[in-house]
C-alpha cells in the first residue's frame, strides 16, 4: 500500500531519461511524466527489477569501457563526475531544471582542438531512447551545439515574423540537419 503524499516541486525537474523515453515513443503516458516532473516525495510501486545485478553488470561495463578510452590516451570522467543539473528557460517566465548523468565523457586536446565523446554503457538491448539520451547529453555538454540551435532557432522565429516561409523552412532544415548528422548510427 502506498501511503506517502507527493509534494509539489518548487521548479519542474526533468531527468534526461524521463524525457527521452517520451521522445522515442517508448513511453506514451505523458501524465505520468508530467506528474514526476512536477511532484516528488512519493512512494513508487514495488518492482521485481534486479537493481543489484544490473548495477554490478553496468559498473563492470563502465569500468572496462573507461579503461579502454584511457588506454587510448583520452581523459575520462565517469558518472558522478559528469552529473549536471541546469536551468533551462523555455520563455522569459517559464523554466525547468534538466538533470542527467552521462556514463562516460572522454576528452582529448590536440593543440587548439578539443574532441570529446559521450559514451552510454548499456548492458541490455539498445533502444531508440538510448540514442536520444546521448544526443541530449551532447547538446548539454557541448556549447557549440546549443549556440548553433539557438542561432538558427532565432533566425527561424524572425523569418516567421517577417512572413518569410522559405527562410523559416530553411532554418528548420539547418536545425534538423545537426540532429540528423549527430543522430546517425556510424556502425551501419
Amino acid at each position: 500500500m502506498i501511503t506517502s503524499a507527493a509534494t509539489k516541486r518548487e521548479t519542474p525537474y526533468v531527468w534526461v531519461t524521463w524525457l527521452t523515453k517520451l521522445m522515442s515513443g517508448e513511453d506514451s503516458c505523458q501524465w505520468a511524466r508530467w506528474f514526476r516532473i512536477h511532484y516528488e516525495g512519493y512512494e513508487k510501486m514495488p518492482s521485481d527489477f534486479d537493481s543489484v545485478g544490473w548495477n554490478m553488470r553496468h559498473t563492470r561495463l563502465l569500468n572496462e569501457t573507461a579503461n579502454k578510452w584511457e588506454d587510448e590516451g583520452w581523459s575520462v570522467k565517469i558518472e558522478g563526475e559528469n552529473k549536471f543539473s541546469r536551468d533551462w528557460y523555455l520563455t522569459d517566465k517559464t523554466h525547468l531544471i534538466l538533470g542527467g548523468k552521462p556514463d562516460i565523457v572522454a576528452r582529448r586536446i590536440d593543440g587548439d582542438q578539443i574532441t570529446f565523446n559521450i559514451i552510454d554503457c548499456k548492458t541490455g538491448k539498445p533502444r531508440l531512447s538510448d540514442r536520444f539520451q546521448v544526443l541530449t547529453y551532447i547538446y548539454d555538454q557541448a556549447p557549440i551545439f546549443k549556440a548553433y540551435i539557438e542561432y538558427f532557432y532565432n533566425r527561424r522565429l524572425q523569418a516567421k515574423a517577417d512572413g518569410n516561409e522559405a527562410g523559416s523552412y530553411m532554418f528548420k532544415l539547418m536545425m534538423n540537419a545537426l540532429y540528423g548528422k549527430f543522430g546517425q548510427n556510424g556502425r551501419q
